[in-house]
């Protein structure tokens, strides 16, 4: 077993809430989302790392787009799975206060994320 560490560096506030990552290795990731109040992450893609999240509580609008550029749009709520697949463009949005997501990856990968719309364009 390896030594246990604390890190410091790991929560970003976001205008929402912050973002907690609390494993970020070569091989997997995983990030908690916390939405104190509603708000929206800009469209990214990652071109390589694929993503699944779990919604904790709250209620999310999930978007994507597909290859052809069409937006779908999905509600989902407490207890649902969502995945992303690498080169596919996703937003989350929640649309209640006290929402959170946690996110598990398949490892980080340096300057592999790209916003694609950023949230005041949407």
């Amino acid at each position: 077993m390896s030594e246990t560490k604390q890190s410091t560096d790991n929560v970003k506030e976001k205008d929402w809430g912050y973002e907690l990552t609390w494993a970020k290795k070569e091989n997997y990731g995983a990030k908690i989302y916390v939405f104190q109040k509603p708000g929206k992450t800009p469209f990214v893609m990652n071109l390589q790392t694929a993503k699944s999240y779990f919604v904790n509580a709250g209620v999310f609008q999930f978007r994507w787009i597909d290859k052809d550029g069409k937006i779908f749009q999905s509600e989902v709520k407490e207890g649902a799975v969502l995945e992303c697949l690498p080169a596919t463009p996703y937003s989350l949005e929640c649309t209640t206060s006290n929402g959170s997501v946690t996110e598990a990856n398949s490892g980080h990968i340096e300057n592999d994320e790209r916003v694609v719309i950023t949230t005041d364009r949407f």
